[in-house]
């Protein structure tokens, strides 16, 4: 099963595999074992690398919210559709403008002009309100402007990257 859930600003691809009778996750490139078990209506224990968890579940269309040691954990499940819904970075005649969310402070930029990128790379992190938001590439293609560096201060709607997408 694959997922891409937003916890708070970020996103993270989550993937669980079955190997064996327990299971493997996946939350970007970390990987867990997992198994589940003393099931009940939205409850269940897990062993979670050799430590027992009690998890609790309420789950309504794509939200959920997990109670899990004591922290109440709110998750969205990205669909193709609200992945592209609205937002300051779409994606207009081939290109995507990735803007600042909110005024904040660039912590990171992978990229540079002239680098190839896929969907759902990292174009940038901007940090605001102590909280780092990822902002990710909607298509497969070039950077063609890089028009801040990490450390820079942003004002809402600055353009930070502008990718264009591949002729391929």
């Amino acid at each position: 099963m694959d997922l891409e859930l937003k916890l708070g600003n970020n996103n993270y691809f989550v993937t669980v595999n079955q190997t064996r009778g327990a299971y493997k996750l996946k939350i970007d490139q970390d990987e867990f074992d997992f198994d589940p078990f003393d099931f009940s209506e939205n409850c269940f224990k897990i062993n979670l690398n050799g430590k027992t968890h009690m998890v609790h579940v309420a789950a309504e269309g794509n939200k959920a919210f997990v109670h899990l040691d004591g922290f109440v954990i709110p998750l969205e499940q990205i669909t193709e559709e609200s992945a592209l819904a609205g937002g300051s970075d779409e994606v207009v005649d081939g290109k995507q403008i990735v803007n600042a969310p909110m005024p904040g402070k660039i912590v990171k930029i992978p990229v540079n002009v002239g680098d190839p990128v896929t969907e759902k790379q990292i174009l940038c992190v901007v940090e605001a309100m102590k909280m780092e938001n990822e902002i990710r590439s909607k298509l497969n293609g070039k950077v063609t402007e890089v028009n801040h560096a990490e450390g820079d201060l942003v004002d809402t709607d600055a353009a930070i990257v502008v990718v264009e997408a591949s002729e391929d």
